[in-house]
């Protein structure tokens, strides 16, 4: 009897080990599915960062954006294409693509450029901006035509999901994960196809707002360029510096004002031609002007040969020192005619 009890328990023991075996295996099975999906997770987080830092480093362009976008697809979408087309006209070309097969790619690539018509897929994902995912074409329904599914099956893929990349909540481009095999994207990598083009209109956006600004930038210069020609180039600087508001309005000052012309120019105007009276009122004028700027004086007009200039305003030394420096600045202006007059005749004027 006492052997028959040993007997019984061994096998309970037996049959424990069975069972926690079994726990084990399911446990390590589990340990691995999780090490998958945290790797999977780490893989999205790196690819998604990789892009926003380029991003941020090419506002200028979206290309090097939509490279990185492709090229790091290929690691998150096994065995997949992925291409990126944007609209020209009526017209949708490949702008980026990367696969596995560099044939495959080659087969998609030959493909384009292709019309925007509402009955291909590019075109209906721009011109209705809806999401296409077909897991298979060859069986899909009325809504693509028999040309484009035949086209699209020609370059050997058979599966496809595209999303409407935007700009100003209008679609101008597709971004597209080609499949060989038929079937869905799994609901993660929906997920990241929908965060990569989100990521692909942010670089749009900033491309365009990046050349927007750099436009009215060059068209402000121009104009500020123009405008200092006409004020004061004390004035102007203040002005653009936010020292002085460019605002209508009355004050009172004492001023020094310089007024100054040539003697005898309307007989000077007689003698020469019309394209060294130029050059000689030119070279007056530019001279006179360096000397003023460097006295501290103030432009105010030029009318023929004469000028005006004063000092005073908006900044002062005080009455007498700004009529020192008015006289100062006459002394030297008479000295350089005198070196001016000097090369003139040279030239026979």
């Amino acid at each position: 009897m006492a052997s028959g009890v040993c007997a019984m328990s061994k096998g309970r023991d037996q049959k424990a080990t069975a069972v926690d075996g079994t726990e084990l295996a399911g446990a390590s099975n589990e340990l691995t599915q999780l090490r998958l999906e945290l790797k999977e997770a780490l893989d999205r987080q790196t690819a998604t960062g990789e892009i926003l830092r380029v991003i941020s480093s090419s506002p200028k362009s979206a290309q090097p954006v939509f490279e990185t976008i492709v090229q790091t697809g290929l690691t998150l979408f096994p065995d997949a294409t992925i291409s990126i087309a944007l609209q020209a006209g009526d017209e949708v070309q490949v702008v980026a693509i990367a696969g596995p097969d560099p044939a495959d790619v080659e087969a998609w690539r030959a493909r384009f450029p292709a019309p925007v018509k509402r009955d291909t897929m590019h075109g209906f994902v721009i011109l209705d901006g809806r999401i296409v995912d077909v897991p298979d074409v060859a069986g899909a329904s009325d809504q693509f035509s028999e040309g484009a599914k035949n086209n699209f099956l020609a370059s050997g893929y058979r599966a496809v999901t595209m999303m409407p990349i935007s700009m100003d909540a209008a679609a101008v481009g597709v971004l597209a994960v080609l499949r060989k095999t038929t079937g869905h994207l799994t609901r993660e990598q929906f997920a990241l196809l929908q965060t990569f083009t989100d990521q692909a209109n942010i670089a749009i956006d900033n491309t365009r707002l990046v050349n927007d600004m750099r436009q009215t930038n060059e068209v402000l210069a121009t104009v500020s360029e123009q405008l200092a020609k006409y004020i004061p180039p004390q004035l102007y600087q203040s002005i653009i510096a936010g020292e002085q508001r460019a605002a209508i309005e009355a004050r009172r000052k004492k001023l020094t004002v310089f007024f100054s012309d040539i003697v005898g120019f309307t007989e000077i105007t007689d003698q020469l031609e019309a394209e060294e009276l130029t050059s000689l009122l030119n070279e007056y004028l530019s001279e006179m002007s360096q000397i003023a700027q460097a006295h501290d004086a103030y432009f105010d007009k030029f009318i023929g040969d004469a000028m005006m200039f004063y000092f005073g305003d908006p900044d002062s030394r005080g009455i007498g020192e700004d009529a020192t420096a008015c006289v100062r600045m006459a002394i030297e202006m008479q000295r350089r005619l005198a070196r001016l007059q000097a090369g003139w005749r040279e030239q026979g004027l």
